[in-house]
């Protein structure tokens, strides 16, 4: 394998990683069928055989290509003024309790990244479940009891929280009213509302003003944990000159540098211990006080991080290369497509927790 350090050695090493799996995939199916006596029997083994391959051929690459490390600024003194970051937990306002239990892990999040300073917000968009009717008088209670939360925030600690939601719209397609292509539309809303321009999102508590230089976005679920530091670590990162965004306007894709950048993920202790399958599959849980840059195979290889949903983005790169992108209700997990087309890297030595389902 060559260590990808520009497109063309990426592409070489594409074409050489794909083509080690093809050929070891092709030889053990025709091993398979001389041994077995069954074309038939070899064909169906094929399938099985390529995923071992793949997981032998990414288990040797990951120990023969260095770790592709994302440089970064140290930001000592926190977040400046030109990296104002909104860190949003993306979520659904259920019940009487969803909003106070998000309103309090936004306290958590801002207490355990008081190194980032002030140029650091942290706010909930929200929506609300799918639903044949309306919005009822129960939902808006919820949502005011969640407004009411954000609020206490914001007279605590003096401002910086908010809570931003949209009106559910009736989709004839699912014939039900529902936030506008659910997450993926709720995060280029959020864009759209802090580039200025046309948006159904309200802002329901905090300062509307304070929004209008924001130029990242930290985007987590509800049951992601902001680790301490970590969203100072992700706009050094981003801030950095090697990883800006440079976008091809005529195709609106990020060419070079990262318009995303995804932390290491792991399961949280709660998460891990939930349930035998989930110790099983989840591994031991919690984050790793000694960890450092680890490898992962399409990162090193390929410079292409595999976004799943959780970490920062270029607010701008964000809207150029995915508002009007997709045709209206045909994406359900869109990660990966915004990741493909806002080049996402991986941050393999910044470490968020996530649950376990």
């Amino acid at each position: 394998f060559t260590k990808p350090i520009g497109t063309h050695k990426i592409k070489r090493t594409g074409r050489t990683y794909a083509s080690t799996i093809l050929i070891l995939t092709l030889g053990l199916t025709l091993c398979s069928a001389a041994i077995l006596e069954s074309a038939l029997l070899a064909f169906l083994l094929a399938f099985p055989l390529s995923d071992i391959v793949k997981n032998l051929v990414d288990f040797w690459a990951v120990r023969i290509v260095h770790p592709r490390p994302i440089h970064r600024m140290a930001l000592e003194h926190g977040i400046p003024k030109e990296g104002k970051t909104l860190c949003v937990i993306v979520s659904l306002i259920t019940d009487m309790e969803s909003g106070q239990g998000l309103a309090s892990s936004l306290e958590h999040y801002r207490l355990a990244n008081r190194d980032s300073g002030k140029e650091l917000l942290f706010g909930i968009l929200a929506d609300v479940p799918d639903s044949g009717i309306p919005m009822t008088d129960q939902q808006w209670e919820q949502m005011a009891t969640a407004q009411n939360a954000v609020e206490r925030l914001n007279k605590v600690y003096g401002g910086g929280f908010y809570l931003i939601f949209r009106k559910p719209e009736f989709n004839a397609v699912d014939d039900k009213y529902q936030g506008w292509e659910r997450k993926r539309g709720a995060l280029l809303e959020l864009s759209r509302l802090l580039c200025h321009q046309s948006s159904h999102l309200r802002v329901l508590a905090g300062e509307k003003e304070a929004l209008s230089d924001i130029r990242y976005v930290i985007t987590l679920d509800s049951d992601t944990v902001l680790t301490v530091g970590s969203a100072r670590e992700m706009v050094g990162a981003m801030l950095h000159p090697l990883n800006r965004p440079q976008i091809n306007k005529e195709r609106n894709i990020v060419t070079s540098g990262y318009g995303l950048l995804q932390p290491r993920i792991s399961v949280g202790l709660r998460g891990s211990n939930a349930s035998l399958f989930a110790h099983i599959y989840g591994g031991q849980g919690g984050i790793d006080p000694y960890g450092s840059t680890s490898s992962e195979v399409y990162h090193d290889l390929f410079d292409e991080g595999s976004y799943t949903g959780k970490g920062i983005f270029d607010v701008s790169a964000f809207l150029i290369c995915l508002d009007g992108r997709f045709p209206d209700n045909t994406v359900l997990s869109h990660d990966l497509l915004e990741g493909a087309y806002l080049h996402s890297g991986l941050l393999s030595d910044v470490e968020l927790t996530d649950g376990f389902r």
